[in-house]
């Protein structure tokens, strides 16, 4: 892995709100740099970013606008990169509400967002596909400082999860958290479905996690040849998805 942390912008769409009081983008995407000007002053102030995505207009044909496809390019098929070469990621999306957060990890049915494109080059591997390398997926919340599985039909009984140290110090746990077995897209197709569907009763103040954890198989004759080889896993990375709660402060819609 060449570095260890990377910046990214991503310039969404004006509101119907914004559109009908008149409003007037304000923010330049060129290259690598975002620019927020003043429209009363001009004065302008730069970021220089590892990545900077225009998808302020959707309609337009001249090959400008960053669909999620563009987003995936240049940030998800780094993550699968790192993840597959043994280290540990996490994305956060951080931004106000209604700024395309849960649309630029989730997406929609035509234009599919990080979290479905990463499971479709995930289980585009040979490595996976051969299971020498076996995935599991979680998805949880933060939110009133407590942990709730988001994959359990009871996700909201009182009292949330425990968070534990690991037991070489090495990090932390989730204890009881459910891990789901991947062993196609058509079990991630499930697994999004479920996602979905959850995603409708997640309150705004939360902070929701989907991790993907990946262990190397290794398969161990059984000391009675008639019976099945076992199989041990050894971790090899995982990677979290983190969709951050809206700031009200700065919500736009």
């Amino acid at each position: 892995m060449d570095r260890k942390v990377y910046l990214a912008a991503r310039l969404r769409p004006m509101t119907p709100r914004e559109l009908s009081i008149g409003g007037k983008s304000c923010v330049v995407v060129d290259g690598g740099c975002t620019t927020i000007v003043n429209p009363e002053t001009g004065d302008a102030k730069a970021f220089v970013l590892d990545y900077s995505f225009d998808s302020s207009e959707p309609g337009d044909k001249t090959g400008s606008y960053a669909d999620n496809m563009v987003v995936f390019t240049q940030i998800g098929s780094l993550l699968i990169k790192n993840a597959l070469g043994g280290f540990n990621t996490c994305l956060f999306c951080h931004g106000s509400s209604q700024s395309g957060k849960t649309y630029t990890l989730i997406g929609q049915e035509s234009d599919p967002g990080l979290l479905p494109r990463v499971l479709e080059c995930l289980f585009q591997q040979d490595a996976v596909v051969s299971e020498a390398i076996v995935v599991h997926a979680s998805f949880y919340e933060v939110v009133d400082e407590q942990v709730r599985d988001i994959l359990k039909r009871d996700f909201y009984a009182p009292g949330g999860l425990k968070v534990r140290m690991q037991g070489d110090g090495n990090g932390c746990r989730v204890e009881g958290l459910s891990r789901v077995r991947l062993q196609s897209m058509g079990d991630c197709e499930e697994l999004l479905t479920r996602v979905l569907h959850a995603l409708s009763s997640i309150s705004p103040s939360a902070h929701t996690i989907f991790t993907v954890e990946l262990h190397t198989a290794t398969l161990i004759p059984n000391s009675d040849p008639s019976k099945p080889p076992k199989q041990t896993l050894e971790p090899l990375s995982k990677f979290h998805l983190c969709d951050l709660a809206g700031s009200n402060g700065g919500e736009t819609g």
